[in-house]
Parts: C-alpha cells; sequence; structure tokens
C-alpha cells in the first residue's frame, strides 16, 4: 500500500507571479515527480502514460496510482497513493480579516485547537483544498461551504476519507487528504 507525501524546499528570490518564479517553480515540481515516479513506478513521470479524469484530476493510466501536486513560494509537494488523493501547501504570510472569515467557520475554528490564527487559516485552508483535489471538484467561490468534520481518528469528509495535517514543515501548513483513510508518510527529497 502507497500512501506518501514527498515534498522539496526551494530558495527564489523573484515574486510568486513572476516568470522567474513560474520557471523555478516548474524546474522544482518537474523533478520532483520525476523522483516520485521513478521510485514508485519505476520509471521518470515524463514516461508515465496519464490521463485525466473528470474536473481534470489526474493518474495512471492503468488506475493503479493516484498523485497530486501542490506549490507554494518556497516548496513543491507530491502526493502519491494508491487511492484518491489531495495535498495541498501553503507559506504562511500575512492575511486579511475579510480572507480569514471568509474561509474559516467556528466549526473549523474547533476542529483546529490551540493554534494562532494565522496557523488556523492556513491549516482550514490546506485542508479544504485538498479535500477539493481529492474529489477532483476544485474549490468553491464559497470555502466555507466546503464542511470538515470531526471523527474518531482525526478530520473527516463526513464520508470515508480522512484528512490530515502535518506541523513538520516551519513556516509552511501542509494537509493531505486520503480517500483510504491512511495517512500519507511525509517525506522530505533535497
Amino acid at each position: 500500500m502507497i500512501s506518501a507525501i514527498y515534498y522539496t524546499r526551494f530558495d527564489c528570490p523573484h515574486p510568486k507571479h513572476s516568470q522567474e518564479y513560474a520557471a523555478t517553480a516548474k524546474r522544482y515540481r518537474n523533478q520532483l515527480l520525476d523522483y516520485v515516479f521513478t521510485k514508485h513506478v519505476g520509471k521518470p513521470y515524463s514516461e508515465c502514460s496519464i490521463i485525466y479524469g473528470e474536473h481534470s484530476k489526474p493518474y495512471l493510466l492503468d488506475g493503479s496510482l493516484f498523485y497530486n501536486i501542490s506549490h507554494t513560494h518556497g516548496m513543491v509537494c507530491c502526493g502519491i497513493s494508491d487511492a484518491p488523493i489531495g495535498v495541498d501547501c501553503e507559506r504562511l504570510r500575512p492575511i486579511s480579516d475579510g480572507l480569514y472569515s471568509a474561509t474559516v467557520s467556528r466549526e473549523d475554528e474547533a476542529l483546529i485547537p490551540c493554534r494562532d490564527r494565522l496557523s488556523v487559516f492556513f491549516t482550514v485552508w490546506t485542508l479544504k483544498e485538498s479535500l477539493c483535489k481529492m474529489t477532483g471538484d476544485g474549490l468553491p467561490k464559497d470555502l466555507r461551504s466546503v464542511r470538515l468534520y470531526p471523527s474518531s481518528n482525526g478530520i473527516s469528509d463526513g464520508g470515508d476519507a480522512r484528512l490530515f495535517i502535518y506541523d513538520d514543515i516551519d513556516g509552511f501548513a501542509v494537509s493531505a487528504c486520503c480517500s483510504n483513510g491512511k495517512k500519507p508518510v511525509l517525506m522530505p527529497v533535497y
């Protein structure tokens, strides 16, 4: 059974929306995908037969492996599993009160105890985005409409999928959602 999140950090002095940043992030994304696919499939990503399901969610042609990629300024992560998976990473940075209230409900706050407002926001954001990426539905305009539920072993989508928070990466929020309920192992790639 495969369930892992591989991640790499990178420095890029250019603004996030610049062409230079886009080229750097793409290079790191492609290197990480090649690493992960070579390790688990035996050949680089560029040589694999990838198909896209409803809402453009990618997976291997034979359906044996699911993956999802995310990047933020300074990090790329790739979740890989034998079941549908979604991952999201975000660099912690200042946000407005309006964005917080448009994203985080009181129920969400109750799921993420003992954290400062910024950590709560990015944890909830990455949880909701990883859930939407796992299902392939994409982010709705109203993120408060994406519901997270407490469960006996953490946080769920109200069904079989489980959502996981990774606190091990200084300055970044990382979350995953797996339809098989198995927590992916976090694996740094240097």
